[in-house]
């Protein structure tokens, strides 16, 4: 059932108060509203979570076996929650009549705000100040600090701004940000935000999560006529230094995100000296004689604090399992072999990690220069999701011609659903120049992930080479907490840089292979030239691609039959397939001249899967006119047949019409192509083209959890020819016409040696390079 709110309370230490905290709840909401409680314990020592289950029986209950702090322990909550609405509760609060109800209607009637707060009050009944604005440095400097203490500070303007002291606790209003006791949630802003930042253990993580909810167009608002008691601070004042320690270092943790490095070391240092200062101060009193054991307690405290050196390095990246970003400049509904096999990627690593894709904002458009179809054939775009995530703020122009904030996007992040498998797709990139490391650093200021997968080929980010510096303008903004570098390398290619760049061109490839933590090839050739640079064997990997296009069951005869005859192929036809981009190095022009000493011979077909230029790589674009020019001169439009882009289901069903692939590779057969690999992984014959040299596959211990000498078999389950050779590949193509046995024995190969490139070997080959590295 789902529920209209679902109330998720962190427990640590606190049994008793929790009892009073759930009975509250259970007592107050009995109001029409239907409520479900999550109590979330952070591996307390006074058996809470058995007392829950004895006392409680209807709370949904998760134990943790270590105190992985409030962050994590709130997301872990909301995560399982099916409430439309979430209230994360303090364990020492208490709700007063009707405050849930209160929290409810306000929300329901103002659409615009994302997060609302009640009115909290102490035990005695006395006011609790819980309504802030965003802090500044000089702020920061003072409040909260030994300076507050003393006159000339305690009344500073800016500190009444802060506890919004120029606003009646009684009026109902909006804010920057509320303390995190009672926080009231639209179930969006959670989905959007992906939650609390697990890099805080304590405290500001309120704080960082409201300024990343307004800036993404939702307001937060004060509701006093909801009102909740809070006995402030029972479960950290177990541990008064641990307490100083956490909210300091979480201080300047929120400084070093949203204000740079620069930023958070100088406060870390002001933080210190504070404490220093307060060290002489109580170091004084006791000489004087002043409460001894008190002086002496306070001193130990400060001794422990200043030890800590309140250190922002534990700001830390966190566990690999709770994010992981994959950076691909092609994503669908872009074309592109790097973009499905993105999307494949994620599909199955979201099995085991949270994924999300980080992308551009292009190709939701699928232009295409080639020749026009024989066949008319309705497109289809390959649509992964709803709105684009929107992550910063919009602003139009009213009537009176004053700028105002527009009203928040209320969808989700956009996503991909596979196979019940769903992981968030972020578009962000405008364009992949250097202002793209700016995108990318803030999206991961906002955005916590422990490791960040480049997936790298030059012509899908234009050849331009910002991304190459990625992992050093990491390194350069965040320090110690950025995320690793993972570089997936689908290709060497060079970058272009400006004219005549020469060896510097190989060089900013040289610097993203060595600058990454680790870095990944998809074939041997580019392994050996990777060992070559000088790249250190131990953080490279060599892991083979997988077929981009998933196999539908294998169609009976019949339906294959209607599927080959809505593309205009007769049973008797013999149908040869080309599938992927149209680029000079996959030699269709050598296919066409193949087709033009054939095409006397009746019942030749081509069906060219795909065949779109990209839009990730312009350089295709000369090739594509090319061909067309070439089909002209050789009359062969009324044998070709163009499918235009298809969604993936639509693709296996074209591969399963074929007969034969022939894919007449320039360098060679390799299982650096997904289309190949998508025909074996579809039971059909292929034709493809000898490599450059012999196989030279050594055994590489990368490969032995896969099969060794794979080019070795590769090279004796694929018919081959010699590369720009049409003669040799018209002969070969009536050989295979003309013998069904020598079809069937080479289909029998294809399917036997796919078996071998199955995503989900692929993605634990993945996960053992993320985790070592």
């Amino acid at each position: 059932m789902t529920a209209d709110v679902s109330i998720v309370i962190v427990s640590y230490n606190v049994a008793s108060l929790l009892e009073g905290c759930l009975r509250s709840i259970f007592e107050r909401s009995a109001d029409g509203l239907k409520v479900e409680v999550i109590v979330v314990d952070n591996a307390s020592a006074d058996h809470s979570p058995a007392f829950v289950q004895q006392n409680f029986p209807q709370v949904k209950l998760i134990a943790n076996s270590e105190n992985y702090g409030f962050p994590a322990a709130c997301n872990q909550g909301w995560k399982i929650a099916t409430g439309r609405y979430i209230f994360f509760f303090n364990p020492d609060a208490l709700l007063a009549p009707d405050a849930l109800s209160r929290l409810v209607d306000f929300m329901q009637q103002r659409p615009e705000v994302g997060i609302s707060g009640p009115l909290l009050r102490y035990g005695d009944g006395n006011l609790q100040s819980s309504r802030r604005r965003f802090p500044t440095l000089p702020l920061a400097l003072v409040e909260s600090t030994v300076l507050q203490r003393y006159p000339p500070f305690k009344n500073l303007p800016m500190l009444k701004r802060f506890y919004f002291e120029d606003v009646s606790p009684d009026q109902t209003h909006p804010v920057d940000w509320l303390v995190g006791a009672a926080l009231f949630f639209r179930r969006e802003v959670l989905a959007q935000t992906e939650g609390f930042d697990e890099r805080f253990f304590m405290y500001s993580e309120e704080i960082d999560l409201c300024k990343r909810a307004k800036s993404l167009g939702w307001e937060v608002w004060f509701v006093p006529e909801a009102v909740v008691i809070h006995l402030e601070g029972r479960s950290s004042a177990q541990n008064v230094p641990r307490r100083h320690i956490n909210f300091n270092t979480s201080k300047i943790s929120y400084f070093r995100k949203h204000n740079g490095l620069l930023i958070g070391w100088f406060l870390r240092q002001f933080l210190l000296a504070t404490y220093i200062f307060q060290y002489g101060e109580e170091a004084a009193k006791l000489l004087l004689g002043h409460k001894p054991n008190l002086r002496r307690e306070r001193l130990a405290m400060i001794r422990q604090i200043l030890a800590s050196k309140l250190l922002a390095s534990k700001f830390l990246r966190p566990p690999l399992s709770q994010g992981v970003i994959l950076l691909s400049a092609e994503f669908a509904p872009q074309p592109g072999g790097v973009g499905d096999y993105t999307a494949c990627l994620a599909e199955e690593l979201g099995k085991t990690v949270d994924v999300r894709v980080l992308t551009g904002n292009q190709g939701t458009n699928h232009e295409d220069t080639k020749p026009p179809r024989k066949y008319k054939i309705t497109w289809r775009s390959w649509q992964l999701g709803g709105s684009i995530f929107p992550l910063r703020k919009r602003w139009k122009a009213d009537p009176t011609g004053q700028t105002q904030r527009s009203a928040p996007t209320k969808n989700p992040p956009s996503v991909v659903v596979a196979n019940q498998n769903v992981y968030p797709v972020v578009r962000l990139i405008r364009n992949w120049g250097w202002g793209s490391l700016g995108q990318v650093g803030a999206y991961l200021n906002q955005q916590s992930a422990s490791l960040i997968n480049i997936q790298y080929q030059t012509g899908a980010y234009g050849m331009h080479p910002a991304v190459n510096f990625l992992p050093l303008y990491l390194r350069w903004k965040f320090g110690n907490s950025r995320p690793k570098v993972v570089t997936t390398f689908h290709d060497l290619r060079v970058p272009y840089l400006f004219p005549k760049a020469g060896p510097l061109r190989r060089w900013v490839n040289q610097l993203l292979l060595k600058s990454s933590d680790a870095a990944i090839v998809t074939n041997q050739e580019d392994y050996q030239t990777a060992l070559s640079w000088g790249i250190n064997p131990a953080k490279l990997r060599l892991i083979p691609i997988g077929s981009n296009i998933q196999p539908l069951p294998l169609p009976n005869t019949a339906t294959r039959n209607d599927w080959r005859e809505n593309w205009g192929v007769n049973q008797d036809d013999f149908l040869l397939g080309y599938f992927g981009l149209l680029n000079h190095s996959k030699g269709v022009d050598t296919l066409l001249d193949a087709l033009a000493q054939l095409k006397t011979e009746a019942g030749w077909k081509l069906l060219i899967i795909g065949g779109g230029t990209g839009e990730s790589d312009p350089t295709n674009r000369a090739y594509a006119q090319q061909l067309e020019q070439q089909l002209q001169r050789l009359g062969l439009s009324d044998i070709i047949i163009w499918t235009g882009y298809l969604s993936p289901t639509e693709t296996s069903q074209a591969l399963y019409c074929l007969d034969v692939a022939a894919l007449p590779f320039r360098d060679g057969v390799s299982f650096r192509r997904g289309s190949l690999l998508a025909a074996l992984a579809h039971t059909l014959p292929v034709i493809s083209t000898f490599p450059p040299t012999p196989a030279t596959l050594q055994s590489q211990p990368e490969y032995a959890n896969i099969a060794p000498n794979m080019q070795l078999l590769l090279e004796k389950s694929v018919m081959l020819v010699a590369t720009e050779n049409p003669a040799a590949l018209a002969q070969s193509l009536r050989q295979l016409r003309s013998d069904p046995v020598l079809r069937a024995t080479l289909a029998a190969k294809s399917l036997e040696l796919s078996r071998n490139f199955e995503w989900s070997a692929i993605s634990r080959q993945f996960m053992e390079v993320f985790t070592v590295c």
